[in-house]
């Protein structure tokens, strides 16, 4: 049986790149379409493995800013023929589209329908102003498109309850929740370095829809020291609100994250996100999670494992760091429940769907 898998692109190892990682090595032998690869990433990640790339990964510029491609890259999932026996499909932005051509059968990952069309006030800060203004007029033509292909796939997945709830509404078509799955830490990751002051942590990219502001507002006010980890373009406007108790450490590689959240108190996680990859992560460690209450941390943070805040502002969440200094949590329980969303089980049931379609 020919399998293909396809995925948005394949620039640099984000949390939708470590479920295509997965998918890959749930079928070896699959061939791999991604609209465009960086070759050092492909080869790095993925050695030896059949990828092509829809678009040339030498256009100026589109390994950095891929959105000033945008519509190239909408126009070659739309136009561009799979064949296969069955198609695996990783999508969050056009790589749905592919399925109009698709000559088998065809599953598909939905980490969230296409933002730019149905969320876009979380997206509209990452263009200029006057394309912004010019997307807003198109919105009804881009949810019309991104609705067609989704009713096509044999199967359809959704990375979280909130994702399988907007497949619903913008796409009137059912999903099946499959979490993403996350590599549990090997040992404890003491660290006495990171560890000599208590901290919070927030970590990922730094921008608008993260409402990292919030956490830096709050521990503004309860003067808590507060570690961010990542980059990004709000970083500027983040450092300017900052006060004394609040760390900027940049870009970190994979076992300086670890220490990182293996030491913290908490990790502070005050964004509305689809599933929200960095809390599983955090807790395979055995560190709580305090996080704004709504999205796709409703599948990963309960009572036993953090605090979760209804109110969408800086003082819910000061009013939940000062319920999580009240109370008590279990490393080892926390890590129990990270184990759940191992790589395995995610491997597991998407082989048990292809197989069986």
């Amino acid at each position: 049986m020919k399998i293909v898998i396809a995925h948005e692109w394949l620039t640099n190892i984000a949390g939708s790149e470590k479920v295509l990682l997965q998918m890959a090595a749930a079928f070896p032998n699959a061939e791999i379409v991604v609209g465009v690869a960086n070759p050092e990433v492909a080869s790095r990640v993925l050695p030896g493995r059949a990828i092509r790339s829809l678009l040339n990964p030498k256009l100026p510029g589109i390994l950095r800013r891929w959105q000033h491609y945008a519509p190239i890259l909408w126009l070659a999932w739309r136009f561009s023929k799979i064949d296969a026996d069955t198609v695996i499909v990783s999508s969050h932005f056009a790589a749905h589209q592919a399925l109009h051509r698709v000559s088998g059968k065809s599953v598909v990952y939905y980490h969230t329908p296409m933002r730019i069309a149905w969320k876009f006030d979380m997206e509209k800060t990452r263009v200029r102003a006057h394309t912004a203004m010019v997307l807003k007029i198109l919105i009804p033509v881009m949810q019309y498109l991104d609705r067609l292909p989704s009713k096509k796939a044999t199967k359809r997945f959704a990375n979280s309850t909130e994702t399988q709830r907007r497949v619903q509404d913008f796409y009137g078509c059912d999903a099946e929740v499959l979490h993403p799955p996350i590599e549990v830490a090997a040992g404890d990751a003491a660290s006495p370095a990171h560890a000599v002051a208590p901290y919070y942590l927030c970590f990922g990219r730094l921008v608008d829809y993260k409402r990292i502001d919030h956490a830096i507002l709050a521990c503004n006010k309860l003067g808590r020291r507060l570690v961010i980890a990542g980059a990004g373009p709000a970083e500027e406007l983040l450092r300017s609100i900052s006060g004394p108790t609040i760390e900027f450490v940049g870009q970190v590689d994979d076992k300086e994250k670890g220490l990182w959240l293996a030491n913290a108190r908490a990790l502070l996680f005050p964004g509305l996100e689809d599933f929200g990859i960095v809390p599983v992560e955090a807790m395979t460690y055995g560190t709580p999670v305090v996080a704004l209450g709504h999205g796709g941390v409703l599948d990963t943070v309960n009572e036993k494992t953090g605090i979760l805040y209804k109110s969408r502002d800086p003082r819910g969440l000061v009013e939940a760091i000062e319920e999580f200094e009240r109370s008590t949590f279990d490393s080892k329980t926390i890590k129990a429940h990270a184990a759940t969303f191992n790589e395995e089980n995610f491997r597991s049931r998407l082989k048990d769907v292809v197989t069986s379609l």
